[in-house]
């Protein structure tokens, strides 16, 4: 698994955003629960413009801050501004009280 990551940072590097999208989608097919792969297959989606799949794919309530600002920038492209807003500042709460995931 960690080959095909690397090889969607790559693609990512690379601007071959369709690349990314197809390796990590087949990354999600094998562990649809990964957030790190979830995580990759939305960032691929931003990056070639699908941000309504994008939306759908991430979690507005996890702990983890990399998706929650992917999901705000989703927001803003879809003109979802309470939306961004709200998820944004639920994570700056949470952080505040120290409930979140580093990585």
């Amino acid at each position: 698994m960690e080959i095909i990551q690397s090889a969607i940072i790559h693609s990512i590097d690379t601007l071959n955003y369709d690349t990314a999208q197809f390796l990590a989608e087949r990354l999600v097919a094998q562990d649809p629960y990964n957030l790190e792969y979830t995580y990759l297959l939305a960032k691929s989606h931003v990056l070639i413009g699908h941000y309504q799949t994008a939306f759908m794919l991430l979690d507005p309530t996890s702990n983890c801050l990399k998706i929650i600002l992917l999901f705000a920038t989703c927001c803003l492209h879809l003109k979802k501004f309470t939306e961004g807003d709200v998820t944004v500042t639920r994570w700056i709460d949470q952080y505040h009280n120290g409930s979140l995931i580093r990585y």
